[in-house]
């Protein structure tokens, strides 16, 4: 379920510029049909995407089948005189203030790449769109327990995790989708194998929604908007005493 998406967004006051060689190199790529596109030309692709010069497309914002805003934008073909966008350029004053994420060459039919809004602010925080090692946990359970003997450390998720854009983003997403409590949030820390794994907690139930349905259709949306190495869980504040802060 899908936060509502701004009438009109803030304007961008100037065209970043980006880079052509990185351009060039994407244009190569996006000849490569689908069913050959391996890991090594992932890995290259995302490399060359947030600096290169792109062009906006029309419509400049798309609606993705998740119900979430993207910025639409192409790989522009050589000699063609275009409006350049650098997405690196655009992620902090005009995409995360926005709400959006970006999708890359969609009006060809399926798109090259796709960048979620925690995406970027993966890349606004590390200066790159994925982490591949991490300090979270590998399940995403949309309710959380914790066992009874099981020691755990908690505090407050700092602006390296849980940036004031992210946390501002998810606020109007709940408030969008007719949340009316609270929603808090803690980052908790436990034991896993020997060794310290996080997640980002939650103070949201099934009781906070009209059914159980929605209560998973929210938690689940929120991957959007969140980093994908990011654990994240819900848990009834009354579990924790003292530990939640207002997100």
């Amino acid at each position: 379920m899908a936060s509502k998406n701004k009438e009109k967004a803030n304007t961008i006051e100037k065209s970043p510029l980006g880079n052509l060689a990185n351009t060039s190199v994407l244009l190569e790529m996006s000849k490569v049909a689908p069913n050959k596109r391996n890991a090594a030309w992932q890995t290259k692709f995302v490399e060359h995407l947030a600096k290169a010069s792109l062009k906006p497309s029309e419509p400049q914002v798309v609606t993705g089948p998740d119900g979430f805003p993207y910025f639409n934008l192409e790989i522009p073909r050589p000699g063609e005189n275009f409006q350049s966008y650098c997405i690196e350029e655009m992620i902090d004053e005009f995409l995360l203030e926005n709400g959006f994420g970006v999708v890359i060459n969609a009006s060809y039919g399926e798109p090259d790449w796709i960048l979620s809004f925690g995406d970027l602010i993966n890349y606004s925080i590390s200066k790159s769109f994925y982490s591949y090692q991490s300090m979270f946990n590998t399940h995403q359970d949309e309710e959380g327990s914790i066992a009874e003997e099981e020691e755990v450390t908690i505090g407050f998720p700092p602006n390296d995790i849980l940036p004031q854009s992210l946390r501002y983003a998810l606020r109007e997403f709940f408030k969008a989708n007719g949340l009316k409590q609270t929603v808090k949030v803690l980052l908790m820390g436990r034991k896993s194998n020997g060794n310290m794994v996080y997640d980002l907690v939650f103070n949201l139930t099934p009781a906070m929604f009209p059914n159980l349905d929605t209560f998973r259709a929210i938690t689940q949306a929120m991957a959007f908007f969140l980093p994908r190495h990011y654990s994240f869980i819900s848990i009834d504040e009354k579990a924790i005493e003292n530990g939640f802060q207002n997100l």
